[in-house]
């Protein structure tokens, strides 16, 4: 599925950026774009991360799988030499249990008054689906002490509250 879905929205004009957590997660889904979709690897096996972030962000790739939590950033119209516009969108295929790990995750691709879109991969009627549900409420609830908006928290509980049902 998370393959399908960075195929779309390569269709639909947008570079994704995949947040994945173990290698197995990562070579899989690597060997189901390659080799009509060009597919750039930041995490703990990669010898030039700044290469392949470069590359992502200047268009020589399509997307980009990483596990890496921070010290990268793949937002579109950056400072970066020759980085282009194309909108960010990010999937994240591995959830993580921290919520302070998920923000770091999705500020991977926005900040600096930009913003991406976010998914969270998960099967329905699984653990996983808990998973998320804790997750985003932890999320809402750091929201809140900072004072941010927290509308499209409130959407994804929704939905996940009714999956749970």
């Amino acid at each position: 599925a998370t393959s399908d879905a960075i195929k779309d929205f390569i269709t639909e004009g947008y570079r994704p950026a995949v947040s994945m957590q173990f290698y197995d997660s990562i070579d899989s889904v690597k060997k189901m774009l390659e080799p009509s979709i060009k597919v750039g690897i930041i995490d703990g096996r990669t010898k030039d991360r700044e290469n392949v972030r470069l590359k992502f962000m200047q268009g020589k790739l399509d997307c980009v799988l990483f596990s890496v939590t921070e010290g990268i950033s793949l937002h579109a119209n950056s400072d970066v030499s020759g980085a282009d516009s194309t909108p960010r969108v990010l999937l994240i295929h591995d959830l993580r249990w921290s919520a302070l790990d998920m923000a770091q995750i999705e500020g991977r691709t926005h900040r600096d008054g930009q913003s991406a879109l976010a998914y969270y991969m998960y099967s329905e009627n699984t653990v996983e689906e808990k998973m998320v549900n804790a997750v985003v409420n932890k999320l809402k609830t750091m929201s809140e002490m900072l004072g941010d908006d927290t509308t499209a928290l409130d959407s994804l509980l929704s939905e996940c509250e009714a999956g749970l049902q």
